[in-house]
């Protein structure tokens, strides 16, 4: 798991590996108050995850 850290989502979406929770752009995606794995977050950082688009930012 990785340590406190913040993201923001780049555009809407949808985290179907957090119960659907929904980040608004300008939102924040927090890592210290939900379990999000490594591989998870990279998936979310790149372009390799089912919207081929880069979806947060550090």
């Amino acid at each position: 798991m990785s340590d406190k850290k913040k993201y923001q989502p780049i555009v809407n979406l949808k985290d179907l590996q957090d119960k659907g929770q929904i980040y608004c752009n300008g939102d924040l995606f927090l890592t210290g108050n939900k379990k999000v794995d490594d591989e998870h977050l990279e998936e979310l950082l790149s372009f390799d995850n089912e919207m081929a688009n880069c979806l947060l930012i550090s």
